[in-house]
């Protein structure tokens, strides 16, 4: 099972000074959102170490509706107190109903002493689930707040400050020996919005030729021109001086092979220019398929 293999590789992997009797465990977990198996590997996680505590810092439920306080019920199986620091997606109403389970701990400005660890625990200021209030809305809130959060906790000098979001604890650099957090989605929402700014300022690829306006560059023929149209379009000019440059090259001339070749060449564009507002136009005789 996942639990036993995490915590096989835990013990033989850590070495201990003494014999642990005055150690206190505290499990921290976060971002659960309402996934029955996370609860479960919690429980089984709390009874392989041994742990003194769980700590959730938020984001236990996923849509913030009445109903989703239920999961307190699967955490009355987990054999140790279980202290939850609310976060976005955890309403107001869930809040208070984690509130009344038996095993569960909501600390909102509050301290809780766990064998002599003081954890301060902060809830999220925000709900965001219901989309009510946007990502960047709820971002100014908490740097706004940060103040605050930093005075309470000067004032009550925890050994741990847990909350939701990094953001309420860009303050206590220094007045805290310990900050716990989760939302550890935003640096890679944040990438991803990096990754789509830049894919959004490279220049969109070329569409097939006729069936849009977009003006293709100075180094680009289109798709359609096969010899001797794509002579007409040489790298180093624009595609109007291109086909300017073919009418005024071509010259009268006798040969019924060059009237047809300069009647193509000089209907070419406007066929691409009404390609997208009506039915095509009748070819004249001779000319090519478009």
């Amino acid at each position: 099972m996942l639990s036993q293999q995490i915590a096989n590789l835990y013990r033989a992997s850590v070495v201990t000074a003494d014999d642990g009797e005055d150690d206190v465990s505290i499990l921290h977990v976060s971002d659960i959102h309402l996934n029955p198996l996370g609860v479960e590997i919690v429980r089984q996680l709390a009874t392989q170490f041994q742990v003194d505590a769980v700590l959730d810092t938020g984001d236990l439920t996923s849509f913030g509706s009445p109903v989703e306080a239920r999961i307190g019920d699967l955490i009355a199986g987990i054999p140790v107190p279980y202290y939850l620091a609310p976060g976005n997606h955890d309403s107001p109403e869930v809040r208070q109903a984690l509130a009344t389970m038996p095993n569960v701990t909501v600390l909102d400005r509050s301290v809780v002493d766990i064998d002599g660890v003081r954890v301060l625990g902060v809830a999220d200021p925000t709900f965001t689930a219901d989309n009510r209030v946007g990502t960047a809305e709820a971002t100014a809130e908490k740097q706004r707040q940060a103040a605050d959060v930093a005075r309470l906790t000067t004032a009550r000098r925890p050994d741990v400050l847990a909350v939701h979001d990094v953001a309420l604890a860009g303050a206590v650099a220094g007045d805290v020996p310990l900050v716990v957090s989760g939302r550890t989605a935003t640096s890679a929402a944040t990438s991803f919005a990096t990754a789509l700014a830049s894919s959004a300022s490279a220049p969109p690829a070329p569409p097939a030729w006729g069936r849009s306006r977009w003006p293709p560059s100075s180094t680009t023929r289109p798709r359609c021109c096969t010899s001797p149209a794509a002579d007409l379009w040489p790298s180093t000019t624009s595609p109007s001086a291109a086909w300017a440059g073919a009418s005024a090259s071509t010259g009268p001339s006798s040969s019924p092979s060059s009237r047809r070749s300069r009647l193509r060449h000089r209907r070419t564009p406007s066929r691409a220019r009404r390609a997208t507002s009506g039915p095509p136009l009748p070819r004249a005789r001779g000319e090519p398929p478009a």
